[in-house]
């Protein structure tokens, strides 16, 4: 195992990454995107790390475009306030 700048440290497992999910759960917008990594890092396609990062990053900002997209309608939906006062 690579050891790191520690000294006797040993890491007990590799972190393997391919075939792996995320996803998260926008609260307001009631909407779960996921992604995944595929199991190809040969020769021309990213690199696992990169790859993992990327599926980080399309989850998160589909989760903040989803919540945004629902509080936006949700503010369109409440009465104007030059209703309230006549």
């Amino acid at each position: 195992m690579k050891t790191n700048h520690q000294r006797n440290f040993c890491a007990k497992s590799h972190s393997d990454s391919s075939m792996m999910n995320f996803s998260a759960n926008a609260q307001i917008a009631d909407v779960s995107p996921g992604a995944y990594i595929g199991n190809d890092f040969t020769n021309g396609n990213r690199g696992m790390a990169k790859a993992k990062r990327g599926a980080k990053k399309f989850v998160r900002s589909r989760v903040r475009h989803h919540d945004n997209s629902a509080t936006r309608k949700l503010a369109a939906a409440l009465p104007d306030d030059e209703q309230l006062k006549t």
